[in-house]
């Protein structure tokens, strides 16, 4: 009798580390902006927490400095009139791409039709406002109201808002998901410096004197205002809108 040996077959499985099938995807590093406020640390009453030292905060009118979504941020009650100037000319960047990111906290609405959140030239610049029926507006390009945002706020939550320039249009950013956009009806045209929660302007009174107001004010918090010398992408605009900031 012939016996024929039995072939038996060993299956090995060797087991890797999910970490080294499926690698975690590298941390992005955030973007850095050329100019940026935290409003965190005030110098004294003309100075609510200046940013960089070639681009100062000043204050006119009331403001309080209020926990923020990172540290201070600028508190405005809307019966008190106030704004921020703040001292960076876009002249420098207008022609080309750029970007500003801004949080902003609505605790009221606007103690007028709208609340100025950001002013850099009217419609002629840019102007991110807030209506009496809690959406966000952008004008710019000398065309007011280009886009609204399609949600209402909820007062008392943090929202983050941007605005990007491709040159010759504007993308529209809230909470990290594309508003809307608008294409510039002429180039852009900037005051020498930016206005945040309000806006001044000259009121022509009965008697024909003029005096200067500030008008349009918002009325809540604003933090961490930021200039991107380029177009941010989606993608690093919804990690801005989602990302835990610290100092």
């Amino acid at each position: 009798m012939h016996y024929r040996p039995a072939l038996f077959c060993l299956a090995l499985t060797l087991a890797y580390p999910a970490s080294a099938v499926n690698p975690a995807p590298p941390q992005s590093t955030p973007p850095a902006p050329v100019a940026a406020w935290s409003f965190d640390a005030p110098k004294d009453d003309s100075d609510p927490g200046a940013g960089t030292a070639a681009s100062p905060a000043r204050l006119v009118g009331q403001v309080k400095l209020v926990p923020g979504i990172a540290g201070q941020s600028l508190g405005f009650d809307g019966a008190h009139p106030a704004y921020v100037v703040v001292d960076r000319p876009f002249s420098d960047i207008a022609a080309g791409p750029f970007t500003v990111s801004l949080w902003i906290r609505p605790t009221a609405q606007p103690v007028e039709n709208y609340g100025n959140c950001i002013d850099t030239g009217s419609s002629k610049g840019f102007v991110i406002r807030i209506q009496s029926r809690l959406q966000l507006t952008l004008s710019a390009g000398n065309v007011w109201n280009a886009v609204v945002s399609p949600n209402r706020f909820k007062l008392g939550e943090w929202t983050h808002v941007a605005m990007v320039s491709h040159g010759d249009r504007a993308d529209f950013y809230v909470d990290g998901l594309l508003a809307g956009s608008t294409v510039y009806q002429q180039p852009l045209r900037f005051w020498k410096d930016i206005q945040v929660g309000g806006h001044i302007e000259t009121i022509t009174l009965p008697d024909d004197s003029k005096v200067e107001a500030i008008v349009k004010p918002f009325t809540g918090d604003l933090d961490e205002l930021k200039v991107y010398d380029r177009v941010l992408t989606p993608a690093e605009i919804s990690a801005i809108s989602k990302r835990p900031l610290s100092h």
